[in-house]
């Protein structure tokens, strides 16, 4: 049984630390990354070159004995069509020894907590993976998520809303970059795929083979809804929009698996 970790979120540390503090924290995430990832990538706050690796993120850090054992690293994206940014996802790691602890459970689940704290109008979020098990978890605990099964089930044509698409289409122009997609990547409109998105020398540490069913969801359905979006070994991704809902979380804090942790504090911040 893994020892009790303590969590914290850090809103934009690049700004808000002094540059000694900054560096350090910076230091541990990449030690952290280079134990997890080969081969390591030049990418987010794993890239040292910035300056300003650190000014746009919101970061989640896991931490046992003082040392970092998982991050969550998400990016703002400024969308022209939304009255304030976007939040991607962004960059998961966690340290081999806690991949079964629940611990990404607990990075997602105080990243929305703090996000819920401070837009308790909600927020419009992407994701973007070949990682199974990350699209089905994010269709679950947001909302308006496409593509997801929920909405084909409740548009039968299968088509994006047209914020949907006007936001798919911004970061396709211009957030490739902060997503690490190759310019040469096309993106498919229906699908919301980006096709062959691999970026040679910097993105096969996040490669993963969608039949690999150790990345797929408990949810069998849901999970084979995602596979079909995929072509296997091409590189495709699935870029995923949905909108956080403070009332959503909500109702999912009062299930068994997250009452204990997550209810109280959550009804701190939204009422049912």
């Amino acid at each position: 049984m893994h020892q009790t970790y303590s969590i914290e979120v850090l809103a934009n540390p690049g700004l808000t630390m002094g540059k000694d503090e900054a560096t350090a924290l910076q230091d541990a995430l990449c030690h952290l990354g280079a134990l997890c990832l080969r081969p390591f990538p030049k990418y987010q706050v794993l890239d040292k070159s910035s300056p300003t690796a650190l000014n746009d993120k919101l970061i989640v850090v896991a931490r046992y004995d003082g040392q970092i054992i998982a991050f969550l690293s998400a990016v703002w994206l400024p969308i022209t069509t939304l009255d304030r940014p976007l939040l991607h996802s962004g960059l998961t790691v966690i340290h081999p020894a806690y991949r079964s602890s629940g611990i990404s459970l607990d990075l997602f689940a105080h990243l929305f907590l703090h996000l819920i704290s401070n837009h308790p109008e909600g927020l419009w979020m992407s994701t973007l993976a070949t990682v199974i098990s990350s699209l089905v978890n994010m269709s679950k605990y947001t909302t308006q998520v496409f593509p997801s099964p929920e909405w084909s089930s409740l548009h039968p044509a299968g088509q994006p809303s047209s914020q949907h698409l006007a936001i798919a289409r911004e970061i396709s122009a211009n957030h490739r970059d902060k997503m690490l997609v190759s310019p040469g990547a096309v993106f498919d409109e229906d699908a919301f795929v980006f096709r062959d998105s691999r970026n040679p020398g910097q993105g096969e540490a996040f490669w993963k083979d969608v039949d690999d069913q150790t990345y797929w969801h408990r949810d069998r359905e849901a999970s084979m809804f995602f596979r079909k979006l995929l072509r296997p070994n091409t590189g495709d991704e699935v870029l995923q929009i949905s909108f956080l809902d403070p009332k959503h979380i909500a109702e999912h804090s009062e299930s068994q698996r997250f009452a204990q942790k997550y209810s109280a504090k959550v009804a701190k911040v939204v009422s049912l």
